[in-house]
């Protein structure tokens, strides 16, 4: 059986960052919060598989609402 390690600090903060990013949608019609989430999930996803899923999540939700909106 696998161990799950539980995420670092730093994969934390950039989980936190790449959903805090919705913020930044706010005030950048959107776009903003999806490039910030995609920096994080394209410099993140050879690194730590926790902080690439975050920023994955955040994306695709920023973009589902970007869509709907």
């Amino acid at each position: 059986m696998s161990e799950q390690l539980a995420p670092t600090q730093d994969e934390r903060v950039l989980a936190g960052l790449a959903h805090g990013s919705i913020l930044l949608g706010l005030f950048t019609s959107g776009v903003g919060g999806i490039i910030a989430a995609l920096v994080i999930w394209a410099t993140q996803k050879e690194k730590s598989a926790y902080a690439a899923a975050q920023a994955l999540q955040s994306m695709v939700y920023q973009a589902v609402t970007f869509v709907i909106m």
